[in-house]
């Protein structure tokens, strides 16, 4: 028997799909995807569901879909990979500065705060 899920899996990890978008454009969340990849008899509508929204047919791996196609219903917006203008190392240190940043402030406060409790106890 063919394990829908792996298969679903397999597609989406060898195409880097981004599973938090795809969640938004399905009414689904992260959680219930990988829920779905473990699930052997994943039911033909939910693929057809995945179909849509990647704008992949799942036809060649699952042939009894083309009978479900009279089924459906309006496509979802469909997944779109970010278009990034610079690369992942350069949004995680960006992200990092801003983190590193807020950590320095709240540290900042911190130590005023601490300054200004032992000055009143040291009065």
């Amino acid at each position: 028997m063919i394990n829908r899920g792996d298969i679903l899996e397999k597609y989406l990890r060898k195409s880097k799909v981004n599973l938090t978008k795809l969640s938004e454009s399905l009414p689904w969340t992260v959680k219930t995807i990988y829920r779905d990849f473990k699930d052997e008899n994943l039911p033909y509508e939910k693929l057809l569901e995945y179909s849509r929204a990647l704008k992949y047919d799942f036809k060649a791996e699952f042939p009894e879909l083309e009978a479900l196609r009279s089924n459906i219903r309006e496509p979802y917006p469909s997944y779109k990979p970010e278009e990034s203008v610079e690369d992942d190392g350069e949004y995680y240190r960006r992200k990092y500065e801003e983190v590193l940043e807020k950590y320095n402030n709240m540290l900042e406060k911190y130590n005023e705060l601490l300054q200004s409790r032992l000055s009143i106890q040291g009065q």
